[in-house]
């Protein structure tokens, strides 16, 4: 019975520390829980010196690269697309209805089977971006630009700042039409999760630890739960369980443009 029980606890901690390996946040009217992630311990290269135990160790299989195929192909600043790329698309119905999102002919099937399913299980998602023209992909790129000029940058300023949140043109998966953005029903809320970047790292939360200082930070929007206690009580629980993946959190009231 006690080995029995003991393998049960271990089993628990495991699933909790999987869970906690994910950093969530979640948002009821302007309160909002603000967390980030006290980070994960990098894991051994497998190029690092192993310490010897007195017996050989075997050495390990080295990762096979997978064979190159029609799917593979490396989209990203230093490997951009030409601007003749062209990608054979269709929309893409799922839940009975047209989304009227495009994606690749030749996997097109596969997402639709995978958002069914997950669907009939109980856990519906949606299309947000699927495929992204070269021109429509310049046109996001060339806002984000527009936006850092009329605050003040220069030309080269501005290209350079706008290219840490958008894709500069041909160099985004989107433009392959394999690539899509799913999110949950929660995405539909009214009131939404934010993310935001700051200058500088800071410890926002103020708990003294150096490793809590980050520069993204993270407001999950609990609109699920009118307590706002769930979320806050297992985070708490696995800090004080001793979990190293464990999020800090705080519950904040936020204010945008002076608005609650």
């Amino acid at each position: 019975m006690a080995k029995r029980k003991t393998r049960g606890k271990a089993g628990i901690h495991r699933l909790a520390v999987a869970a906690f390996r994910v950093l969530t946040v979640f948002s009821i009217r302007g309160r909002f829980m603000l967390i980030t992630g006290a980070g994960i311990p990098d894991m051994p290269s497998s190029s690092q010196p192993r310490r010897s135990s007195g017996t050989v160790q075997p050495e390990a299989p080295q990762p096979q690269k997978p064979a190159k195929n029609e799917y593979t192909l490396l989209v990203n600043r230093a490997n951009p697309l030409t601007s003749d790329h062209v990608v054979e698309t269709r929309s893409v119905t799922y839940n009975g209805q047209d989304s009227g999102k495009l994606f690749d002919v030749r996997v097109a099937d596969k997402l639709e089977a995978m958002l069914n399913d997950a669907a009939a299980a109980g856990y519906p998602m949606y299309l947000v971006s699927t495929y992204r023209t070269i021109e429509y992909q310049r046109g996001l790129y060339n806002r984000k630009v527009n936006q850092y000029i009329n605050s003040g940058y220069t030309q080269s300023a501005a290209e350079t700042e706008a290219a840490k949140w958008v894709a500069p043109p041909g160099t985004s998966e989107h433009n392959l039409g394999l690539v899509a953005d799913i999110v949950s029903s929660t995405w539909y809320n009214e009131k939404k999760p934010y993310q935001f970047k700051l200058e500088d790292r800071a410890d926002l939360l103020r708990t003294g630890n150096p490793d809590e200082k980050n520069r993204t930070w993270v407001l999950l929007a609990e609109a699920w739960d009118q307590t706002l206690l769930r979320n806050k009580l297992s985070l708490d629980l696995a800090l004080e369980m001793g979990m190293e993946e464990a999020s800090h959190s705080e519950h904040v009231d936020l204010y945008y443009d002076g608005e609650y």
